[in-house]
């Protein structure tokens, strides 16, 4: 009987504790080092690109379409991306890099973003890219670019304001805008690092490549250029577009490959009908001397537009009851693709809670005695062996919801570490082993954290801003 009591506190010790663990988030916490304030905006940008240098911390916020005040002579006019009586604004600041690494109050404390620019367009901005992270390393490169489109007469001309750091040494990125051929509609861009693939809505070929400027970073600046050297890509196959397709987005990207004569693209398209969406991923190799293409790789898949989600509805008709299921529709993907900075790697969601990854190897010497990987070798027209080779992996999000969409992914320099983000503001953080390449087989991933958008800490930096 005395040892009742110490019985009943441990039997009680031990089931608080057990809850508590079951309680706690499986993975680890991020925790809080400085909550900034924000520059102060007039709206809510559209986007806003992040670039961080040797000591400061840039803040680029882009407004696609802005309505122009003061002029009754251009009232809004289009319901389309290109419309008229509308601009584009971008706006950069910047702030020491150092205010962001520490909560000291000394060193944060009166440090204001300082304004290093804002350029109001001519037309509106439908698209930006970020520019490929393969030579980041670089001194003077492209960082990212705008697309926005002005309407001249009845002819209108599209534009890609490219922003660099100048050869010149400067702490204000510099610009050009460079015109491309046509007036065909661009439906995608991707700016490279020393040229644009992009895409036009119609066009018998699936993608173009225009070769940037030689020279690009050099002054004169806020110059405009025509891009005169284009090189036209793979042509459209039948099978390309699937039967009443109701809307398609599409992206491209240049990716690795050890022959410099040799101009990697992987395409990504999603197709929406009535009923499904049809995801479909290509690698495809150009020959810059010849301007010919041949077809390495692919993958295609296909998912259902509605689904039930489990849900049922009784209802009573006429003295009747009757079973509904609620029926979901699938949003269309964000075709957000990342790259290591060597290019060896590349991911990119395609539906749902759903990603695929690409990894290159050259260990053509075990593959080819592998049977599953054997039959995708890549070849010469003679028949011998390309040593060089992806593999490919698709993922589902672990803890994910199949209703969640995809927003945003960003990998590392080498591959490893893998941010991916919803649209219900989780960040997904997913992990595996280094150096992933001259493997002889894929390395997987695995979630590492999980940040939630009322987890503690950001919520006290949220409060605060």
């Amino acid at each position: 009987m005395q040892w009742r009591s110490f019985v009943m506190l441990s039997v009680g010790l031990a089931v608080m504790l057990l809850v508590s663990f079951l309680g706690d988030s499986p993975y680890p916490r991020p925790v809080r080092v400085y909550a900034s304030k924000p520059a102060r905006m007039v709206s809510e940008p559209n986007e806003i690109i992040l670039t961080i240098t040797d000591d400061h911390l840039y803040q680029t916020s882009i407004w696609f379409e802005t309505p122009l005040t003061g002029s009754e002579e251009t009232p809004l006019q289009g319901t389309g991306p290109l419309k008229s009586g509308v601009v584009g604004v971008i706006q950069q600041r910047r702030k020491p890099l150092i205010t962001f690494c520490t909560n000291n109050s000394a060193v944060t404390s009166d440090v204001e973003w300082t304004l290093q620019f804002q350029h109001t367009l001519t037309g509106p901005i439908s698209k930006i890219s970020h520019a490929s992270p393969v030579h980041s390393a670089a001194t003077h490169h492209v960082q990212f670019a705008v697309l926005y489109h002005v309407l001249q007469d009845e002819d209108p001309q599209h534009i890609a304001r490219v922003f660099y750091w100048p050869t010149e040494p400067s702490s204000t990125m510099e610009y050009k805008d460079l015109v491309f051929p046509g007036t065909t509609w661009i439906d995608s861009f991707d700016l490279e690092d020393s040229s644009i693939i992009y895409s036009r809505d119609p066009d018998q070929y699936r993608f173009r490549i225009a070769h940037l400027p030689p020279m690009l970073t050099d002054a004169p600046h806020a110059t405009t250029l025509n891009l005169d050297n284009v090189m036209p890509g793979e042509r459209v196959r039948r099978y390309h577009q699937p039967r009443n397709t109701q809307q398609h987005i599409v992206t491209h990207a240049r990716i690795y490959s050890p022959n410099q004569n040799t101009y990697r693209v992987l395409s990504v398209d999603s197709h929406k009908t009535k009923s499904k969406f049809y995801s479909n991923m290509t690698i495809t190799d150009g020959n810059l001397s010849t301007e010919s293409w041949t077809r390495r790789d692919g993958w295609h898949d296909k998912d259902d537009v509605y689904s039930d989600d489990g849900i049922q509805y009784i209802a009573f008709v006429d003295g009747t009851h009757q079973v509904h299921h609620d029926r979901m529709e699938t949003k269309m993907p964000h075709l957000n693709l990342a790259r290591s900075r060597d290019g060896l790697t590349a991911v990119v969601p395609y539906i749902k809670n759903k990603f695929m990854t690409i990894d290159f190897t050259d260990r053509l010497d075990v593959l080819q005695h592998d049977e599953d990987e054997k039959p995708y070798i890549y070849r010469h027209k003679d028949g011998s062996v390309l040593p060089e080779y992806f593999f490919w992996d698709r993922v589902t999000i672990e803890g994910s919801s199949e209703h969640e969409t995809i927003a945003g992914t960003e990998l590392d320099e080498d591959g490893s570490l893998l941010a991916a983000w919803t649209d219900t503001n989780v960040i997904y953080i997913h992990q595996r082993e280094k150096h992933p390449y001259r493997q002889i087989r894929q390395h997987d991933w695995f979630l590492s954290m999980v940040v939630a958008p009322t987890q503690g800490e950001l919520d006290a930096a949220v409060s605060e801003m």
